[in-house]
């Protein structure tokens, strides 16, 4: 172990909280075996950061690469995402130069999930460097024919150290040096009934938790109340809450417990709540989305597991999934996955930090 705490730089994508649960869980794994401090560099909040990390974190709300904008929770922005990326181009040279003088001022690794920002940063600045993914921004950006952007970030991964690459994995062919990890996902920070029995179910009831941030009916409308069955929802203003079977999330539980607790959870598909989901036991019911590359390689991934299963887009919006997640709710909870990322990872980490 280092005499010292190691000075970690770490940068996520703009592209929603998956990127930050998946690294997260991975550092801190890290804290078996490595002394650190962090710099985390995200436009989003640290909500879903791990709580054991946040007296060792510094947290810098910036945007560092461009992302995919979404007009909703399921649907690609190809303007607004063609519009971030003209304005990443043409600042991507001064931004680089001026995290490359950051950099080395004293970072001992660069961990990076996965904004090109990073690793064309720490090679100028002789850091070395870590990627943590399942996908990245040359692919999608070359698949939704943003050429240009696909281009740029692939020049920027060629210069990076080592990828630990996740489970389910996309095509990642321009990281010089690739290490395949396994799946990533959080275990739950307490026991499943206990989790139930502080949220009020009963033993014969089923809860089923919507993991979207939409508050919009147009794209999710609830079944008709059902006997027995609990649907827990966001915060925020939607007109769910009037509903007697509707619970709303607490914040001051850990979302992984959330999913623990849950009979079915459905969801868009997501690297994160696939891992979590894998990691509690928990069947997952996906959506579709229009526009994202990395959906046809979750899809593969969750077409091959017996306790996933599909609603279409229209069904959901109508309100008429009931019998889908009745199907759902009938089938065995399956035993907890391995996940293996997350040591795997913390050990290469641990070995490159000496």
């Amino acid at each position: 172990m280092p005499t010292k705490a190691s000075r970690i730089a770490v940068y996520l994508s703009s592209h929603g909280y998956g990127h930050c649960v998946r690294t997260g869980a991975l550092l801190e794994c890290l804290l078996e075996f490595a002394d650190f401090k962090l710099e985390v560099t995200s436009p989003l909040p640290s909500d879903f950061w791990p709580e054991s990390l946040l007296s060792r974190t510094h947290w810098d709300r910036r945007v560092c690469d461009p992302g995919v904008s979404q007009s909703d929770d399921v649907s690609v922005d190809r303007a607004a995402t063609r519009a971030k990326i003209d304005e990443w181009l043409a600042g991507h040279e001064q931004a680089v130069a001026r995290e490359a003088e950051r950099l080395a001022s004293g970072f001992d690794l660069v961990v990076g999930d996965v904004p090109p920002l990073a690793f064309a940063a720490a090679a100028r600045a002789g850091v070395p460097s870590v990627a943590v993914a399942n996908f990245s921004w040359d692919w999608i950006y070359s698949e939704m024919g943003f050429a240009e952007a696909g281009a740029v970030a692939a020049s920027a991964y060629a210069s990076a150290g080592v990828l630990l690459e996740l489970e389910p994995a996309a095509p990642m062919p321009a990281f010089p040096e690739r290490r395949q990890i396994g799946l990533l996902g959080r275990r739950p920070t307490r026991d499943r009934q206990l989790l139930r029995d502080t949220l009020g179910i009963a033993r014969d009831s089923s809860l089923v938790l919507l993991s979207f941030r939409t508050t919009d009916e147009r794209m999710l409308r609830l079944p008709e109340p059902s006997r027995a069955v609990i649907y827990m929802v966001p915060a925020g203003d939607h007109p769910w809450h009037r509903r007697d079977d509707v619970l709303v999330a607490p914040a001051e539980l850990p979302y992984v417990d959330l999913v623990a607790a849950a009979d079915v959870v459905v969801s868009k598909p997501g690297y994160g709540i696939v891992g979590d989901s894998a990691g509690c036991g928990t069947p997952l019911l996906v959506t579709e989305r229009k526009g994202f590359p990395e959906d046809v390689v979750l899809e593969r991934w969750i077409d091959g597991r017996d306790w996933t299963g599909k609603v279409g887009n229209a069904t959901l919006a109508a309100g008429a999934w009931l019998p889908v997640l009745e199907g759902m709710l009938a089938l065995e909870r399956p035993e907890p996955s391995a996940l293996p990322a997350g040591q795997a990872g913390a050990r290469i980490i641990a070995e490159l930090l000496g």
